[in-house]
């Protein structure tokens, strides 16, 4: 009988092709992500390439070994239903699905690495539960970046196409090859088992073990989406416990509002890592203002997407921001810095003082603690009336049910502004809610019918990704050729704010409120300088107060959670509480922390002075013993958290 075509010679030829092609199609999925995320990610070097290439050898060896595992159990325990039509179709359609899941995160992560700065991990499933409307947006991310898209389709035909022609040959049912399959299974087992491992080290492989193969900022470019979801299913996602001594941490870094970080028997005022003060022995509840003015409105402004890279007062060659520009005169200028680049870690980083330094959102995870104090609920307690004004529809990233427990007394988004009856249909941007203008112009109604004081956070929508601006601004705000179309969106957000401003003047709350603006994370990168660790979470940070002209710009790095204790100073409130940050109008210079994929950094004056990426370390003792413990605190205070809700 002629041997039919396409015939493997035996089981192991076959899995072992079966294995490679779910290999190359990985390899493929990386090669489109270093292409699409080359400007992110810097490699210089011949040998710095050897190394990636290398490491991407390593991790897929172990994501495919990891991810397939299953199969390739089902495919070889010696039995003789593996010889059988029906048992050999269940298998490969779990080895398909599971290649499904293995591409579609990778192309997914292709696209969306420049937003977030990490690889897709367990958190995804949080988010697919808070996405709001994720169908609608998911096509539209899939049309305008058709080129990937297109590329992954067509490598899951190409996969799927090599492996239906593939045939075993069938088994001799009399032949007995029992002692011959178990060795074979136990032989793949071990070989398995070896790549799971990541080869024949005293550690298994790690997300971290991605630093062994290149610079932090690059780990991405080695490991990929499917082990990074994997990895971080069942792990401790917070830094290690024994990171540093709890004692020794407290003598670097204090989460205590009010009471004096720095301990006495140190003899020094204050500990200087580089040119950075990051504690000294000024209280963080000293004030500038006198008794009478301690009762200030307060408006929150978080603006979606805004970098220092768009705005003239920030020296871009090319401002988007003539409005802003024109405010920071007036203003607190300051080096503004994100903790992330989710708006949902933001949000909380401001409101609560506590970055998200885990792959899950400090909100959406086991570690919320909702009686934690924050910044509405205090100044809640000091009479204040706190509303969060979002302009996006009720229920996506959690954000009206985070604002419930934070202590805000009223939410307000697309569902109450079309509800009053206010609007129309035009006002609604087809994707995430009501454009940045009509609201506002709503948001300054609401706030000028509330009783003073008042505590109102306002956060924009426009500046978002499909980037539409309303139909009678098109030919006004209009992307120039070659520019990201987001460009257009700041400028229509920074004229909706000017407008903002301009109504907002004339109300008799306005001289009487301190006006903080910032963004949520920074939007697209457009230069080199803001593609590097330090700059890809330069965000603007302003202080305004219309009853004083600042009209000062400072180099103080100022980070998301110093919000809150900045606020807390300003207006004189010595509540005891937990911040991840400082006031502003404390003798200190500043620093920001935050997580990347995998790795902490610490930036200080411009740039980054500690690295930490599993057991790599990197940068002086003493900003590498800050940074500790800065991570040890976080662990401590989360986990006390987590007790705390259970």
């Amino acid at each position: 009988m002629a041997k039919k075509k396409n015939r493997i010679p035996n089981i192991y030829a076959y899995l072992l092709i079966k294995f490679l092609l779910a290999f190359f199609a990985l390899l493929v999925a990386q090669a489109v992500f270093v292409i699409v995320n080359m400007d992110m990610c810097h490699v210089e070097t011949s040998h710095d390439w050897w190394r990636l290439i290398w490491g991407n050898v390593v991790f897929g060896l172990a994501t495919v070994s990891t991810a397939f595992l299953p199969y390739f159990v089902l495919m070889l325990i010696p039995t003789e239903l593996r010889w059988k039509r029906w048992y050999r179709v269940i298998c490969e359609i779990i080895y398909y699905a599971v290649l499904l899941l293995m591409i579609v995160p990778a192309f997914c992560d292709a696209i969306y690495y420049q937003h977030t700065l990490r690889l897709l991990s367990a958190d995804i499933f949080h988010y697919l539960t808070v996405g709001g409307q994720m169908g609608t947006l998911t096509w539209m991310f899939l049309t305008d970046f058709w080129p990937v898209t297109l590329t992954g389709v067509v490598l899951l035909i190409v996969d799927l196409i090599i492996g239906v022609r593939m045939k075993l040959p069938e088994r001799d049912s009399w032949r007995n090859h029992t002692a011959n399959d178990w060795v074979g299974f136990a032989v793949c087992m071990i070989l398995l088992a070896i790549m799971v491992r990541g080869g024949f080290g005293r550690y298994c492989l790690q997300l971290s073990d991605a630093a062994k193969y290149a610079e932090p900022k690059n780990t991405v470019l080695v490991s990929n989406s499917l082990y990074s979801v994997i990895r971080t299913m069942w792990t401790d996602e917070l830094p290690k416990e024994d990171i540093m001594d709890r004692n020794e941490a407290m003598h670097h870094f204090s989460t205590d509002f009010r009471k004096t970080p720095i301990d006495s028997t140190l003899g020094c005022d204050g500990w200087r890592p580089g040119a950075g003060r990051y504690v000294s022995r000024v209280y963080a509840g000293d004030t500038l203002l006198s008794e009478t003015e301690r009762q200030k409105n307060v408006v929150v402004i978080v603006l979606e997407s805004f970098s220092q890279e768009y705005m003239g007062c920030y020296g871009a060659e090319k401002s988007y921001t003539p409005f802003l520009d024109s405010l920071a005169k007036v203003c607190y200028l300051y080096n503004g810095r994100s903790n992330g680049k989710k708006s949902i870690e933001g949000i909380a980083a401001i409101t609560g003082s506590i970055p998200t330094l885990t792959y899950t959102a400090y909100t959406l995870s086991d570690y919320y603690d909702s009686t934690a104090a924050t910044l509405p609920s205090i100044l809640h307690r000091h009479g204040y009336n706190t509303a969060f004004y979002h302009g996006t529809y009720n229920g996506v990233m959690n954000f009206d049910s985070y604002c419930r427990h934070a202590g805000f007394d009223n939410y307000y988004g697309k569902d109450e502004y079309m509800a009053e009856g206010i609007g129309s249909d035009a006002d609604y941007d087809g994707a995430w809610g009501i454009f940045d203008e009509p609201f506002l112009r709503y948001t300054n109604g609401k706030m000028s019918a509330t009783k003073e004081p008042f505590f109102s956070m306002i956060f924009t929508v426009t500046s978002h990704h499909p980037f539409p601006v309303p139909e009678q601004y098109k030919d006004v705000f209009k992307a120039a050729k070659g520019e990201s179309p987001l460009l257009k969106c700041i400028r229509y957000t920074d004229y909706s704010l000017g407008q903002f401003f301009k109504a907002a003047s004339k109300e008799e709350w306005f001289k009487n409120t301190l006006f903080v603006i910032m963004a949520d994370h920074p939007g697209y990168v457009l230069s080199k300088p803001f593609s590097t660790l330090s700059g890809l979470y330069r965000i603007p940070v302003m202080i305004y107060d219309p009853s004083r002209e600042f009209g000062q710009k400072s180099e103080r790095i100022v980070q998301q959670p110093d919000v809150m204790p900045t606020i807390l100073d300003y207006l004189g409130y010595k509540d005891r509480c937990v911040c991840f940050g400082s006031s502003v109008f404390r003798d200190e210079d500043g620093y920001q922390v935050a997580f990347g994929n995998g790795y902490y950094q610490l930036n200080t004056c411009d740039t980054v002075t500690a690295t930490i990426c599993g057991r790599y370390e990197e940068g002086r003792e003493e900003d590498l013993n800050f940074l500790k413990a800065y991570l040890k605190q976080y662990r401590d205070v989360l986990k006390d958290r987590e007790r705390a809700e259970k």
